[in-house]
């Protein structure tokens, strides 16, 4: 969840992130592709891509397949769907709020 609210966050224009990350333990990395606008997380070995739409974020794996899709809602909210565009989880504003403020604490 946390990259793929970090990862929407840098899509809308706040908070822009580098274009390479690496946690303190090197367990999770985080590279920008400048040219194709993508993202790709790489967390102990498992790579997945994040790539911006128009109403979110889509989640693939290595070789292509949706892992999940993030949706932006209106209100601030965000909905989360599997690969069949089944609801799996879904964050209030306030919720989302709460959760970067947490995100701020720990820096």
């Amino acid at each position: 969840d946390l990259v793929i609210l970090n990862t929407i966050e840098f899509w809308s224009g706040s908070n822009p992130i580098a274009s390479n990350l690496k946690s303190d333990d090197g367990t999770v990395q985080v590279m920008f592709n400048k040219q194709d606008g993508t993202v790709v997380l790489n967390q102990e070995g498992t790579e997945y891509i994040l790539e911006k739409t128009d109403n979110g974020t889509t989640v693939k794996d290595r070789n292509g397949k949706v892992v999940v899709q993030c949706q932006a809602q209106d209100d601030g909210g965000i909905i989360l769907k599997d690969a069949n565009g089944k609801i799996i989880g879904s964050y209030t504003k306030t919720q989302v709020q709460n959760f970067y403020s947490l995100l701020g604490s720990a820096n």
